[in-house]
């Protein structure tokens, strides 16, 4: 385990933020596994089946390396359970037109359905959120499904406010609803 990883009580390893320095190469064969894992279930309903069963993880490991040679603020975060990753939280600058400068993003946050409830999301969520107010964010926001009322139940746990800014998300045939949710920085967070 690297100095800069914590265990949990509930048995899962939170590893330090995944940037170009150090990672070997495989960890976005890992991350795109868990995001097409995770979206398979988690979307289901609110995407097509067809979208959503014929995601494959090679089709995201280009975005994945891009990502992960970001230079900061951009920001990898992953979780391990006896060597497989099991989770990841994505941060950035927002990139939404109507964001101040001093605002941050968490772009994605994902966790294995079979790994849920044991305090791994709230784990790398709080991570990207701490990371965001260290480059001086005043605030961070990210969008949820609108429709996916359980992820939402789980960001307002975690301090995050509903905003009244809505988006459709389009997609080659189909398309989805989204809220923004925020929550300021705080040096007391």
């Amino acid at each position: 385990m690297d100095e800069g990883s914590a265990v949990s009580p509930k048995g899962w390893e939170l590893i330090d933020q995944a940037s170009r320095d150090g990672w070997h190469p495989a960890i976005s064969e890992h991350i795109a596994d868990v995001y097409v894992r995770t979206s398979r279930v988690a979307e289901r309903g609110y995407v097509p089946d067809g979208e959503l069963d014929a995601m494959r993880p090679g089709d995201y490991l280009e975005s994945w390396h891009r990502r992960l040679g970001s230079p900061e603020p951009h920001a990898t975060w992953v979780a391990e359970v006896n060597g497989e990753v099991v989770g990841f939280c994505y941060v950035e600058p927002s990139l939404d037109d109507d964001a101040a400068a001093a605002t941050g993003h968490v772009d994605m946050l994902f966790v294995l359905p079979e790994r849920a409830g044991r305090g791994i999301g709230a784990r790398l969520l709080a991570e990207g959120v701490t990371h965001l107010r260290t480059f001086g964010f005043s605030e961070a926001t990210l969008w949820a499904l609108a429709r996916n009322h359980r992820t939402r139940r789980f960001y307002e746990r975690e301090g995050w406010t509903a905003a009244d800014a809505r988006k459709r998300y389009d997609h080659e045939g189909y398309a989805v609803d989204l809220i923004r949710y925020v929550r300021p920085l705080s040096a007391q967070d």
